[in-house]
């Protein structure tokens, strides 16, 4: 049976998000019967697009790799959840709300996400204010400069950290009620 793909060339991805923005227009406040509930407008991502940055001022290579649930063959998930999480004829793996909720294993997915999200967060900050010390070292910047980078990279960090949590807290609520 064929399958339904969506094919990003990575080689020329630039980080645009037009592939996570298509996903969440499609879903993001639109109910399919049958196949899946809306989904949140805010938290969940159905695509993620990392970065890699290589190099350092003024020579830097970015790189961007949109990664998203590949419907597998074998899906790991599909055993673990229950009959939450199933796999229909054409292959396209599905979340049952209905029997998603008030499952506490799935709630301590939920709060293992975030916890990862925070320490990628944490890592991302810790990157850039290394670097941000290195030009402040070579005198590219000043010492004023510095600071004031790094209190916006800390503003920045606690400003994700808190949208992880918020939506930590949504799905956690979507899933305890029954």
């Amino acid at each position: 049976m064929k399958k339904p793909h969506l094919v990003i060339d990575v080689a020329l991805c630039q980080g645009c998000n037009n592939c996570f923005l298509a996903c969440k227009d499609e879903h993001a406040g639109n109910d399919w019967p049958g196949y899946a509930k809306s989904q949140s407008p805010l938290g969940e991502r159905w695509i993620e697009i990392p970065y890699r940055e290589r190099g350092q001022y003024p020579l830097i290579d970015v790189t961007y790799r949109p990664t998203m649930c590949t419907h597998c063959a074998d899906a790991p998930c599909v055993p673990r959840s229950d009959g939450a999480i199933g796999k229909r004829a054409d292959g396209i793996v599905l979340i049952d709300p209905e029997k998603a909720a008030g499952r506490e294993e799935l709630v301590k997915v939920v709060h293992k996400q975030a916890e990862e999200g925070h320490v990628s967060l944490r890592s991302i900050r810790r990157d850039a204010n290394e670097r941000v010390k290195q030009v402040e070292k070579e005198k590219t910047i000043t010492e004023d400069e510095s600071f004031k980078t790094q209190t916006d990279i800390q503003k920045l960090t606690d400003r994700y950290i808190q949208l992880i949590d918020q939506a930590k807290s949504a799905k956690e609520k979507e899933l305890t009620q029954n």
